[in-house]
């Protein structure tokens, strides 16, 4: 305490002593007026420390380096609880609660869980039109059966039908309707409706 401050009289600091029955007052030197603010704060830490219940009394254990492991835990905790109290600029949670939390989001940890990675949105028109393919009909099939749910067998290998919008000649169909023969532009503009 020698060697720290200067020997100036703190001006915001006096102090009154009664000396000889008559109240004097003097001012402190920086370092006994330094010393004087502070000395309480270790005691105000420790109180809060041991505010319920000290992590200390829970843990039970001879093992110094427990013990020592325990007490800067706790001086961590009661750092934490004023320091988020100064940071709302509101008083401060009762320590237990504050601990309970913090246990709590212990006991949820996530950290060490693996990333799930984003999943790109499902766009809806790329779901339409995943029904919706040109289809060619095989060899030997002709119309579509409605009551069958098939096409119909032929004895022409390759029958050509007329196309549903256009009347062209074709083989190819929508896979989203069979019994509906589709060139391919109309297929096009088919796809495009939806």
């Amino acid at each position: 305490m020698s060697t720290h401050g200067m020997l100036e009289m703190v001006q915001d600091h006096p102090t009154w002593w009664k000396i000889d029955g008559q109240w004097k007052s003097f001012k402190y030197t920086k370092p006994f007026s330094q010393y004087l603010k502070a000395k309480h704060w270790v005691d105000n830490v420790n109180n809060c420390r041991y505010d319920p219940i000290g992590l200390e009394e829970v843990w039970r254990t001879k093992w110094w380096a427990m013990r020592q492991f325990t007490f800067l835990c706790s001086v961590a905790e009661v750092n934490a609880v004023q320091s988020r109290a100064r940071g709302k600029n509101k008083g401060a949670d009762p320590q237990l609660n504050f601990c309970q939390a913090m246990a709590q989001q212990m006991i949820e940890n996530t950290l060490d869980d693996p990333p799930t990675p984003e999943v790109a949105p499902v766009r809806r028109w790329l779901k339409r039109n995943a029904d919706h393919a040109l289809k060619k009909r095989a060899a030997f099939e002709g119309e579509w059966d409605l009551d069958r749910r098939k096409f119909k067998r032929v004895t022409t290998d390759y029958v050509r039908l007329k196309c549903r919008e256009c009347g062209k000649k074709c083989r190819t169909f929508c896979s989203c309707n069979p019994g509906k023969p589709l060139c391919t532009g109309c297929y096009a503009l088919h796809s495009n409706e939806l």
